[in-house]
């Protein structure tokens, strides 16, 4: 399930790498596909029991981080690009950004769902807009 999960992500992300994409258009449809996976909790439920998982099992904590790691090199290749387009260099590696973003977007996520009457999912999609607007911010 993983692994098909990350594969319809990947290939999400690979679609905005597109030089025929306006900046405008990349930032629209990544906004379009985090507000999809907050309204959607079925794949970061299998993620999180997957790392809890990992937590107690080393085999599979090594299978898992793989995933993980193509899983934010993907999201660090679109960062890398958006910063291209715009033609400055990012305040941070493309791969720390990433890391950052996932660990937020996983983050809001959790607190959402263990917490819903203080985050509704406009919120929480909300938060991760201004995440993605201020990254597309030359």
């Amino acid at each position: 399930m993983l692994r098909r999960d990350r594969r319809a992500a990947t290939a999400q992300l690979r679609a905005l790498r597109d030089d025929s994409l306006q900046l405008g258009q990349i930032r629209e449809r990544l906004r379009e596909i985090l507000g999809q996976m907050y309204r959607t909790k079925e794949s970061f439920m299998n993620w999180t029991e997957a790392r809890m998982l990992a937590a107690r099992d080393a085999k599979f904590r090594a299978k898992l981080d793989g995933l993980l790691l193509e899983r934010r090199a993907e999201v660090a290749r679109l960062i890398e690009y958006v910063y291209g387009r715009l033609r400055i260099v990012p305040p941070l590696t493309p791969t720390a950004v990433a890391m950052g973003f996932n660990s937020l977007f996983e983050g809001v996520k959790l607190n959402m769902l263990c917490s819903p009457g203080e985050m509704t999912s406009e919120d929480a999609e909300s938060v991760l807009a201004l995440f993605v607007d201020s990254l597309m911010q030359p």
